[in-house]
């Protein structure tokens, strides 16, 4: 793996963090509970990645040949098939966790779009019985089942370059509400005033910048699969504007 999927592996260990908020109809007190929950958790989830890394570089070394599973293969050098099986399923749990956070935040992201109009009005429906929005979560499935036949390293570059452009569109359009809207005194509010927000987008913005210079040079095709899926959103969405005119 180069540097460029290194990078974007760890851009992908951390991601999540815009579309926590999709999910506050189901947090108590949301206003309270995810800024708390966030400043226990982030430190927790960067320990969880590095300490078991460099754990296993003390322990077996050898990082160029590491690869997928690599930490069950660890486990199975120096505890046997018993350590080894614990950290395979370790790991599975782990993903689950994971996939599941995923499914919460973007089925309801997807039911927004799909409310305001995005996209159609059939996967507005809520579940009568779980007031979820099942349709999405359904449609959700096939398309990671279709997806499950990509190799993993190609899907996790296509995703960064897609999402660092989702995710740079947020912090710009901050900037954008800092300059047309006044501050108020309820709510949570970026902190640091305009310096603040700027400070978000351009680390972003590196950030992503980085991830596309080192991809095209170490993974063109898979770079080439996430400039086609980012032109693919301006086609969709050009479609939509073409629909909406003639059915007005």
């Amino acid at each position: 793996m180069g540097s460029g999927a290194g990078l974007a592996l760890a851009i992908w260990f951390h991601a999540g963090y815009p579309e926590v908020s999709t999910g506050a109809a189901e947090i108590e007190n949301p206003r309270r509970t995810i800024p708390l929950v966030l400043l226990i958790t982030t430190p927790l989830v960067i320990l969880s990645y590095i300490l078991p890394t460099l754990a296993g570089l003390a322990a077996v070394g050898g990082w160029r040949e590491w690869t997928s599973g690599q930490f069950a293969i660890i486990g199975e050098a120096l505890g046997g098939k018993l350590l080894g099986g614990w950290l395979f399923m370790a790991s599975v749990a782990s993903f689950v966790a994971i996939f599941m956070a995923y499914l919460l935040w973007w089925s309801r992201l997807a039911w927004a779009f799909a409310a305001d109009s995005f996209l159609p009005a059939y996967l507005v429906h809520l579940h009568p019985r779980h007031g979820t929005p099942h349709r999405i979560l359904i449609l959700y499935a096939a398309l990671y089942a279709l997806l499950a036949a990509f190799p993993f390293q190609e899907l996790l570059i296509v995703d960064v370059w897609v999402f660092g452009a989702y995710d740079l569109l947020l912090v710009l359009s901050v900037l954008r509400a800092r300059a047309r809207v006044p501050e108020r005194g309820s709510g949570f509010i970026i902190p640091g005033g305009l310096v603040g927000a700027w400070a978000n987008a351009l680390v972003v913005a590196a950030i992503w910048g980085a991830v596309l210079l080192s991809t095209v040079h170490q993974q063109p095709r898979a770079a080439l699969a996430g400039l086609l899926a980012l032109l693919l959103g301006f086609l969709l969405y050009g479609l939509w504007k073409a629909v909406g005119r003639r059915s007005s």
